[in-house]
């Protein structure tokens, strides 16, 4: 692995530049900080966006598995946003995916709260309204809720969990 130190003169600041395919770190040299130097081809995503996504990547994968067709993922609108919307049989379900690595502080449904419930059954029948198609069908709300641990990742969907 190539590593590549360059050093930047800034007034009366030396700050030394660590470079693997582009900047990933500063470090100056006066105060010792170091502060991460992120470019336009790196994923400028939090670890928490990211833990999430794969909590979003694993249920749409069980409900595909379980005879669900996804029809729409991270549908946003001004009351907020539907992680998964899938269909089957008539029933068009609204999943609220929730990633957790830990169980400290309780399940991952658990931080469902009462607003959050609100804002998905507003963002719900606004899908609804946008999309004619699927006015027909029975809308239900669920709950996919994911725990990723060292031993693998753990999941369960709670259907119509409000």
């Amino acid at each position: 692995m190539y590593v590549k130190i360059k050093k930047l003169n800034y007034i009366s600041v030396s700050i030394y530049e660590i470079w693997q395919n582009g900047p990933i770190l500063q470090i100056c040299l006066s105060c010792r900080k170091e502060r991460s130097v992120l470019t336009e081809t790196e994923d400028n995503r939090t670890i928490r966006q990211r833990i999430g996504d794969e909590g979003e990547e694993l249920a749409a994968g069980q409900l595909e598995r379980q005879g669900w067709r996804v029809i729409s993922r991270n549908f946003r609108c001004r009351c907020g946003e539907l992680d998964i919307v899938a269909v089957r049989d008539g029933v068009i379900a609204f999943v609220e995916v929730r990633t957790r690595r830990r169980t400290d502080y309780g399940l991952p449904c658990e931080t469902v709260t009462i607003e959050k419930q609100h804002r998905l059954k507003r963002s719900a029948q606004i899908y609804l309204k946008l999309h004619p198609l699927c006015q027909h069908m029975q809308p239900r709300m669920d709950i996919f809720e994911v725990i990723r641990s060292d031993s693998g990742s753990f999941y369960r969907h709670i259907e119509n969990a409000f």
